[in-house]
Order: C-alpha cells, then structure tokens, then sequence
C-alpha cells in the first residue's frame, strides 16, 4: 500500500463551494457551521449528476438517511459536492438526493482530500462519504 498524505485541514475548511441554487460561493467551513452543532453532517461526493451509478448512489444514501433520522430520532443533514454543472438541474429536478448541493469548481477540494477515480466502473468520488458532528 502506498503512503497518503494526511490531508491539510486548514486549506480543506478553507475551500470555496459554489451554490447553484443561490449562485454564491461560501467556504466549507461556513456551511459546516451553519448547520445546528448536536446535528450529524454527512457529506457525499459525486463525479457526475448524470451517471446512473451517481444517481443511484445518492438515491440509496438519501432513502437511507431518512431511515435512520426516524429509527433513531437525530437529525442528520446531507450535503451533497460535485465537481461541475452538467447535468445538476436534472439531477436536483428528478429527486434523487435529499439535501444540499454545492459545486467544488476545479476540484480543489477532492484533491485535498486524495480523492482519486477508480479503475473499475465504480466511482469512489459517489461513494465517499464523512459523518462529522
């Protein structure tokens, strides 16, 4: 196994985050600090919006969460970050994801993180995802 950097934190907080639904831009750390501090944050990341694996994943994940939060009785908030516009509107319009969704222009973020694509016909970037509270 080859070694991995530990991620820089700081830069990763730092990361501006594109809003489509309100065309402006807010640092991770403003969004993770938005949200009430008892909730869960799940963070989800997706390579592309129009991709059934993508789609597929995040329909899972939301049916999942929306599970969990009435079991166990927590709130849970889901953000979604992509790495570009193409295909969002269908993808926010057809339901598949049930929570936020930013646009990580670039890359920035996913680079930070040492989030790299797979080889196989899964896509890691669908499949990563960090509960913070």
């Amino acid at each position: 196994m080859s070694y991995q950097p530990q991620p820089d934190l700081s830069s990763i907080y730092e990361t501006e985050l594109f809003n489509p639904e309100t065309s402006t831009k807010l640092k991770l750390k403003e969004i993770l600090s938005s949200t009430n501090k008892n909730d869960y944050i799940i963070i989800h990341f997706f390579r592309r919006f129009g991709w059934s694996i993508c789609k597929y994943l995040a329909k899972d994940l939301s049916d999942m969460i929306e599970t969990i939060k009435k079991e166990c009785n927590i709130q849970i908030n889901l953000i979604g970050i992509g790495i570009e516009m193409t295909d969002y509107q269908s993808f926010k319009d057809e339901g598949y994801f049930n929570g936020k969704i930013y646009i990580n222009e670039g890359k920035s973020l996913y680079k930070n993180l040492n989030l790299k694509k797979s080889k196989g016909c899964c896509d890691l970037y669908g499949m990563s995802c960090r509960l913070f509270k």
